[in-house]
């Protein structure tokens, strides 16, 4: 994993501690066993992956990702016609048809995930995928108990709060004024009494529910203008930690964050109504 050379005559220089006093060199490599398929990395390997390909992961996999996404729904919502025809339809639709529309299997966002984002040759996927992984753990094991810490990126709220049938993972667009006067590129975490406080501040809000393996949406507004907002949020974001987040700040939590912004992506993206 060593990214550069370094010259022999430096390597055996006693002085520069790579050598002990007999010249000898240890090297010292950590393991990470994976025992089930989808398993998140633990938090001290992410945070060094992290130093090495945050910025490919974001600018790489998934900025075009995003961008391929918005470029498919503007096309629909850009149409006057096909827009107010799928909205006339959705809004005609019962709520039954609705929840069931709004649905999909863990395992199929994650098998979508790998597929669109993974490969064995290319390091910087592991952690691409690696950090929508945690997102999806974390629902589905509600390892983060209500009361607990939110994550913020950008003006972007999310939160997994473990409830009484399955974990909602809820995201909210705040207003500048909510999400505080950082730059729009800040993550940070915030105690999640504080975020109940900005709730009515919040423009836009969308809450996934995670039960017996399965993704619930449960807005019933205009799923298309819904799903939009989310990725148009979410490439914001994604540009605004290219721009501000800096490798020795880089510690993996930002990730995290963005990570359960693109889990909720790919859960819309691969939604029997799409």
């Amino acid at each position: 994993g060593w990214s550069k050379l370094i010259n022999l005559s430096k390597l055996h220089d006693v002085s520069q501690g790579w050598v002990d006093d007999d010249g000898k060199i240890t090297l010292q490599a950590t393991v990470h066993v994976v025992t089930h398929e989808y398993m998140p990395v633990n938090r001290t390997y992410r945070k060094s992956l992290c130093g090495l390909y945050y910025e490919r992961v974001l600018q790489s996999y998934f900025e075009p990702f995003l961008k391929d996404e918005l470029q498919r729904l503007d096309k629909l919502c850009g149409n006057s016609v096909l827009h107010k025809g799928f909205s006339d339809f959705w809004a005609a639709l019962p709520d039954p048809k609705k929840r069931q529309l709004l649905q999909i299997t863990m395992d199929e966002v994650l098998l979508n995930v790998k597929a669109r984002l993974f490969s064995r040759d290319q390091p910087a996927t592991y952690l691409a995928a690696d950090v929508i992984f945690k997102a999806a753990h974390d629902c589905a094991h509600g390892s983060l108990s209500d009361g607990a810490h939110r994550s913020l990126v950008g003006c972007t709220s999310l939160a997994v709060v473990a409830g009484g049938e399955g974990t909602v993972l809820r995201l909210e667009r705040l207003t500048p004024e909510a999400g505080g006067s950082g730059p729009s590129g800040s993550c940070s975490h915030v105690d999640d009494k504080a975020g109940a406080a900005s709730d009515q501040s919040s423009s836009s809000r969308v809450m996934l529910r995670t039960h017996s393996g399965v993704m619930r949406m449960s807005n019933s507004t205009n799923f298309v203008d819904v799903f939009r907002a989310q990725v148009s949020d979410a490439l914001d974001n994604v540009r605004a930690l290219v721009k501000h987040l800096k490798p020795q700040s880089c510690d993996g939590t930002c990730l995290e964050a963005m990570g359960r912004q693109m889990l909720a992506v790919f859960a819309m993206c691969g939604m029997y109504i799409t």
